[in-house]
């Protein structure tokens, strides 16, 4: 969504995830395994807080909803519109697949049902728009509108 976002908006794209990946040279289950789930949120922070431009999206991995200093850092130091596309659960876990191999943080003891949950919570805390996901194109449409407002 945020590249073809980008796209259509004629916006530079950075993939936070691909970023992690270039610069540890790996793929990001491999980083997130030989770092663990704390090592690896400090590394996407790290990270996000590097980050600086202008007429940019940023597209995050969904672990960064647990650090406020990273979301402010979006929200404050880089001046960006947080989107919050709100997508069912159901629709998620068929686009994850065997979600154990994707790179994904999730504390021990939780499920994939319990990581929805709590970070459906953060998501609408952080979010300056919130768009439940329909179509690619009415998302696409209605960003750029709520976007136009702010």
């Amino acid at each position: 969504m945020g590249k073809m976002y980008s796209i259509r908006n004629q916006m530079k794209w950075v993939d936070i995830d691909r970023e992690i990946e270039k610069k540890y040279k790996a793929r990001l289950i491999d980083v997130l395994n030989a770092n663990g789930n704390e090592r690896f949120c400090e590394l996407e922070t790290e990270m996000i807080l590097s980050m600086s431009g202008t007429h940019t999206v940023f597209s995050p991995g969904g672990s960064v909803i647990y650090n406020d200093e990273a979301m402010k850092h979006f929200s404050y130091t880089l001046d960006c519109t947080i989107v919050f596309l709100d997508t069912p659960y159901d629709v998620i876990c068929k686009r994850l697949g065997d979600w154990s191999t994707r790179g994904i943080v999730v504390p021990p003891g939780n499920t994939l049902k319990t990581l929805y949950n709590q970070r459906w919570d953060l998501y609408k805390y952080y979010a300056d728009i919130h768009v439940k996901e329909t179509e690619l194109n009415d998302i696409l449409a209605r960003v750029s509108e709520e976007i136009e407002v702010l």
